[in-house]
């Protein structure tokens, strides 16, 4: 079983004949997803959530609503998981 190639901003990536090309690819997302977590960790919302996991007590005395970040937190990665089945229709089908 092969997968389709992937075609991106014009360009065929074709994991199978160019690996090179597909390697790239991976990491240009790495590093996006990467610089994507540093600035989270970086917001508001990023310490909030480090205060919370390290001490709720000290978070709440330094004015982190605790309740909000964790809801917040647990509710974060939800979308993750159902966000490619919003686009399974226009996935081909064999």
């Amino acid at each position: 079983m092969f997968a389709p190639p992937i075609s991106l901003f014009g360009m065929e990536i074709d994991r199978y004949a160019t690996p090179e090309a597909f390697y790239y690819l991976c990491l240009g997302v790495l590093v996006l997803v990467t610089l994507g977590y540093l600035n989270l960790l970086r917001s508001a919302s990023g310490r909030s959530f480090l205060a919370v996991r390290d001490s709720e007590v000290s978070a709440r005395a330094l004015g982190v609503n605790v309740a909000r970040a964790k809801t917040w937190h647990s509710a974060c990665p939800v979308p993750l998981p159902v966000w490619p089945v919003r686009f399974m229709p226009t996935w081909p089908r064999r």
